[in-house]
């Protein structure tokens, strides 16, 4: 084979690999060629958040304060660690030990319970109320990466991956077998904890993340919060276009919910965001 034959394939197969690579960037990252207006921009930053600014204030005044470590819990967590809190709290280990602790569903001051992402629910109790958790629990086991935890009157609601459950049982752990009460969310890779909360109509709310960085979704249910009754019927969605909504929460009359923006531009790039979605006028009140 002659050296012009071999300049000539390597030219074929480098010219094929960029446009192999320019065609999977402009499937991938056409969010690029968007362009908001700045000034959108700057009244969507100036959004007053509600809460009395007093109680705002404290916390923008952190001071870095020493972890305090009880006995019982003193060989399992690094030593001379310090977070920076409101200067009028401090900061202690109520547990440890939990695997991959992922979410909390408070009952009370004696007992919460935790998911851990190994495939776990477990039952923290702090039996003698001194704010340290003395008893540790499994409720349930060998779940498919159990995320989200929601506390309704005695019954527990777990988001696995793939489906949504609820133990109906009481404040104990006492607990019947499982209900799936939705089988089917979206478990094809990508984002894969669901968070699950009970919003003010006593209806289920939950976070389904994007199946991948960037791209367009073939699952409309991705990259969403959707909402269910308690019986599982599928009532709506109520926000879309939101990457990885992992932790949200109710306020009056919105969801307010912190969503992870995109990897692998860097640190701080683009920054995450909190989204607060109007129930109202989403038609879900």
């Amino acid at each position: 084979m002659s050296k012009k034959v071999v300049i000539i394939i390597i030219t074929i197969v480098v010219i094929s690999a960029v446009l192999i690579g320019l065609n999977f960037v402009r499937k991938n990252t056409s969010f690029l060629t968007t362009t908001v207006d700045p000034v959108v921009i700057n009244d969507n930053n100036s959004n007053q958040v509600p809460g009395d600014n007093e109680e705002l204030s404290q916390w923008q005044n952190l001071q870095s304060k020493k972890l305090v470590v009880p006995a019982q819990y003193v060989d399992m967590v690094p030593k001379d660690k310090s977070l920076n809190v409101p200067p009028n709290m401090t900061i202690s280990v109520y547990a440890a030990g939990l695997g991959e602790a992922r979410f909390m569903a408070v009952v009370d001051e004696e007992k919460v319970f935790v998911t851990d992402k190994r495939g776990r629910v477990l039952l923290l109790r702090d039996q003698d109320k001194d704010g340290v958790v003395d008893k540790i629990d499994v409720v349930v086991e060998s779940l498919q990466r159990p995320h989200g935890l929601a506390w309704d009157n005695g019954d527990l609601y777990i988001a696995e991956e793939h489906r949504i459950i609820v133990f109906e049982g009481d404040a104990d752990g006492d607990f019947e077998n499982p209900r799936t009460v939705i089988p089917d969310l979206p478990n094809d890779g990508g984002h894969f904890t669901r968070t699950v909360e009970i919003g003010p109509d006593e209806n289920l709310y939950i976070s389904v993340g994007s199946s991948c960085n960037v791209c367009e979704e073939k699952d409309d249910r991705r990259a969403t919060i959707l909402k269910y009754s308690k019986q599982g019927k599928f009532l709506g969605y109520v926000g879309r276009g939101l990457r990885n909504t992992v932790g949200f929460t109710f306020y009056d009359d919105s969801l307010v919910g912190v969503d992870n923006g995109r990897d692998w531009l860097g640190d701080d790039t683009p920054p995450d965001e909190v989204n607060i979605l109007s129930l109202e006028s989403h038609g879900l009140e």
